[in-house]
């Protein structure tokens, strides 16, 4: 899980090879994660953006020919420069992991910066938001002190993930994780049943659907007096 600065990390082994490809890692963000969904190779409604990272040549053949685990299977003969994956992404460096090497071979430290754009619209979804699918209505009553009522209309049937957020992005509570079909929803949203007491202030409901043409999101604020 990231922080509010949108940070997390973690250990990992480094990675292995396979003929064909440069040595990569995939990663799959997730925005309200649903962890009793799958995630490995299949859809999930909180994934957002799935791509992969690529080790540097240079760092890829310094462990695999000089760590004793690596040495059976050799350096990779792929690279970034030669990996057509990579080649196509317009911006290798882009994808590239930035090692320090300061205590190698007992370790390696890796940065990695994925930036979203959240306002954007992606190459072959014409429609983000999704209006043509559902429409988030704004919540009532608004500002509220104790209860507000998040209505919704499903235009069609698809998986629905409503969430609701702190204004950095932590998740609060996941109020609707299941699959609709057309019609009109509300749900209740309570200020008390979160786990936390929020304070007075403005907070952020989203939903996201999971449709057989893609998936999209739309998002209100609410305020807590």
């Amino acid at each position: 899980m990231t922080d509010a600065q949108g940070r997390c990390e973690f250990d990992t082994i480094f990675p292995g090879w396979y003929a064909g490809r440069a040595t990569h890692l995939h990663f799959d963000v997730h925005l309200g994660f649903v962890p009793t969904l799958p995630i490995n190779q299949q859809p999930n409604p909180s994934s957002t953006f799935i791509s992969q990272m690529f080790v540097p040549n240079s760092v890829k053949t310094l462990v695999y020919t000089t760590i004793p685990e690596y040495l059976p299977k050799g350096d990779n003969p792929k690279g970034t420069d030669n990996d057509a994956i990579a080649q196509n992404s317009g911006a290798v460096e882009d994808l590239t992991i930035v090692f320090d090497e300061t205590d190698f071979p007992q370790s390696l430290t890796g940065d990695f910066t994925i930036g979203l754009d959240m306002e954007g619209t992606p190459v072959g979804i014409e429609n983000l938001r999704g209006v043509q699918y559902f429409e988030l209505h704004p919540n009532t009553p608004n500002p509220f002190s104790d209860t507000t009522t998040i209505p919704f209309t499903m235009k069609s049937t698809g998986m629905v993930t409503l969430s609701v957020f702190k204004t950095t992005g932590e998740l609060i509570s996941q109020l609707v994780q299941r699959r609709l079909s057309q019609g009109d929803y509300s749900v209740t949203f309570d200020r008390h049943h979160t786990g936390e007491q929020l304070v007075a202030g403005t907070y952020m409901f989203e939903m996201m659907v999971h449709h057989r043409d893609g998936r999209f999101r739309q998002s209100q604020l609410m305020i807590i007096q």
